[in-house]
């Protein structure tokens, strides 16, 4: 029988390893080239970050390999387009995003810039991110109905932080894109429903504010 503390030592060692992976297939998926993301990957098992925290084991060990595969799968899922595939690999992008809030609370950080990220492209390239529409749905149903399965999540309402405010935003947005209205209807429909949950935020949902 394996000692604990020799199956501990292991365990660690296998998810640190994960996240070397994890690095590769994003900068290969950027890149479409397979020597980038070996480079990508090999920088980030040799910096000095990855050492120190190979010295333990930290809440983010657990929590990192899931973050860069989010970032993969959504990758995936924006180059499936429009099919039902799509729609899962945004499903499990936000399952793994999912696991990294649950696994640790400091991976907050990492979803809002992943939520401003995509904003951010919406407004850039508004026309390419509203073809993209389902999967991002599909993303933010994932990441809110599983943080209501989640006791700590639920209770400190999750569902109305800013990272999910920010997100539901883009769902927002895109649906001003495909709703047949006339212009001015559309835009206080927006304005309507961006300033209820502003308010709700504001003054009924903020008591988990900084405990994700």
């Amino acid at each position: 029988k394996t000692p604990f503390h020799i199956y501990l030592i292991s365990f660690v060692a296998f998810f640190s390893t994960l996240s070397v992976f994890g690095v590769y297939f994003v900068a290969r998926q950027i890149w479409r080239d397979n020597y980038s993301g070996l480079i990508a990957a090999l920088f980030y098992a040799f910096s000095t970050a990855t050492f120190s925290r190979g010295m333990g084991y930290l809440y983010e060990d657990f929590a990192l390999p899931f973050a860069f595969f989010s970032i993969y799968f959504y990758l995936k899922a924006v180059d499936a387009g429009n099919t039902s595939k799509s729609l899962l690999l945004s499903a499990i992008s936000g399952l793994c995003i999912f696991i990294c809030l649950i696994g640790w609370h400091f991976s907050q950080f990492y979803f809002l810039t992943f939520t401003i990220s995509l904003l951010v492209s919406y407004c850039i390239y508004p026309d390419e991110f509203s073809k993209d529409g389902k999967k991002y749905f599909s993303l933010a149903l994932t990441v809110a109905a599983l943080s209501m399965l989640d006791t700590f999540l639920r209770t400190k309402n999750f569902i109305f932080s800013v990272q999910m405010i920010t997100l539901w935003c883009g769902v927002v947005l895109l649906g001003y894109k495909h709703i047949q209205l006339h212009d001015k209807i559309k835009k206080l429909l927006v304005f309507a429903i961006i300033s209820v949950v502003l308010a709700a935020k504001l003054f009924i949902f903020s008591s988990g504010d900084g405990s994700y």
